[in-house]
């Protein structure tokens, strides 16, 4: 017997194992009818116990449904499953509606304001994953409160403890901004995100320059990957050694479950042309470096309205697809700054958009002491929720280390010192 389309759509979204894309469906219990609600009901409660999607066997175990993969993605089914629930709902109001529209008792205003009460309610069905009833918080809340106490990925981490553990993961909608004076590490930085995402989080990234040859992008990536010399890979200098494990390193990507694209400006120059490219490929993430250079349809824009319009276009049609992660550059006005003076999101070159429309804003900076010549500092100068701080990165070429440093812990046994360093890497709060 073949599948609803209700089951068919539980089927792929417990295929696929994205919980977070499960969520970001919102409420759908009306949607599903009483041969399916079994099956919806006992996933419901799966996800809330445990944080996780249940295996298709494990639902037919605690349910009479008889489930398969289905051959298309858990959208699809959704689009016809909400269509389904229009339908017959549609048809169930048109009649009522055309009862009150007879006899001598007819009814027209009451024929209208149900038809109206109809449409609202295909209106809301359409548009469940952006409408909210907090009476229905308890799954949503819990579901990932769970997924992320037992460490389930709920998101997309950025590679960083520190920051990963202020932000929680970015989704969709959010545009993460890291902001530098040029050739100050933003690419570097941007690289790092994204091959953690996709190997350490197993993530469809796509990563688009508009700086540079994706081939040199693609070079990078290769060196950080297999952690030898980007400079000797880039002369043509790697040591036996060295080549072995790159060679080693790079056949393993090869088995990897998702795609790590890379594009660069002669694919796309603007915003729609980029829509349509991740349209088709479906990445996960989106990471933009250089994105002050991305052009606008109207080429009457002055540079800096330009660079407005071209951050609000990735953060209302772009981010709604993909988290998204950009480059910008800081003024020179900030480089010639005091170094008591601190450069702050208005130093940012061209625009006052970016700030604004940025979920976090990470700022780029190079300590000028001697001991910090291998590190970066990056400066959270915004948060979703109003954060702000401070920590270090690894900027080790030898070895291609990006990551997080963290501090020697001091043997002086002073305690005082130990307490100061301890409140100065706690999250700081506006």
């Amino acid at each position: 017997m073949k599948a609803s389309i209700g089951l068919r759509f539980l089927a792929a979204v417990c295929c696929e194992g994205d919980l977070e894309a499960y969520l970001a469906h919102g409420e759908t219990s009306h949607l599903f009818n009483s041969g399916e609600k079994l099956a919806f009901e006992y996933i419901s409660k799966h996800v809330l116990q445990y944080g996780a999607l249940p295996q298709l066997e494990t639902i037919e175990l605690h349910s009479d449904a008889e489930l398969e993969k289905p051959p298309e993605p858990a959208l699809y089914y959704l689009e016809h499953l909400k269509q389904r629930y229009m339908d017959l709902g549609l048809r169930n109001s048109v009649a009522d509606a055309t009862k009150l529209l007879k006899g001598d008792g007819k009814d027209p205003r009451a024929a209208v304001a149900l038809m109206f009460e109809a449409c609202v309610d295909m209106l809301r069905t359409e548009k469940s994953a952006h409408l909210f009833d907090f009476r229905d918080a308890l799954t949503p809340v819990m579901t990932e409160h769970t997924a992320k106490l037992i460490g389930s990925n709920v998101g997309i981490d950025l590679g960083w403890p520190y920051l990963d553990h202020m932000v929680g993961g970015i989704r969709k909608g959010d545009l993460v901004s890291y902001v530098g004076r040029p050739q100050k590490g933003k690419t570097w930085m941007m690289l790092f995100s994204a091959l953690h995402a996709w190997g350490k989080q197993g993530k469809t990234v796509l990563f688009c320059t508009f700086e540079m040859e994706g081939r040199l992008i693609r070079e990078r990536l290769a060196s950080m990957y297999a952690h030898v010399p980007a400079m000797n890979l880039k002369l043509g200098k790697l040591t036996t050694d060295d080549s072995k494990k790159m060679i080693a390193r790079l056949t393993t990507a090869k088995q990897a479950k998702n795609p790590l694209w890379i594009m660069d400006a002669g694919m796309a120059t603007t915003v729609p042309e980029l829509l349509a490219i991740t349209r088709s490929l479906k990445p996960d993430v989106i990471y933009l470096d250089g994105a002050y250079l991305i052009q606008h349809e109207n080429t009457r824009l002055d540079r800096f309205r330009k660079i407005d319009a071209v951050a609000d276009q990735i953060k209302t049609i772009i981010c709604p697809l993909a988290p998204t992660l950009a480059s910008w550059q800081y003024s020179r006005a900030a480089a010639k700054k005091k170094k008591d003076e601190p450069v702050t999101p208005e130093d940012i070159y061209g625009s006052d958009v970016i700030f604004m429309v940025s979920s976090i804003l990470i700022g780029i900076f190079q300590a000028d002491t001697p001991e910090t010549i291998h590190r970066k500092l990056l400066q959270i100068q915004k948060g979703r929720g109003g954060e702000k701080g401070e920590f270090e990165v690894g900027w080790d070429f030898m070895n291609m280390d990006f990551s997080q440093y963290i501090a020697p812990k001091s043997n002086d046994g002073d305690d005082d010192e130990d307490e100061d360093n301890e409140e100065n890497e706690e999250m700081q709060y506006i």
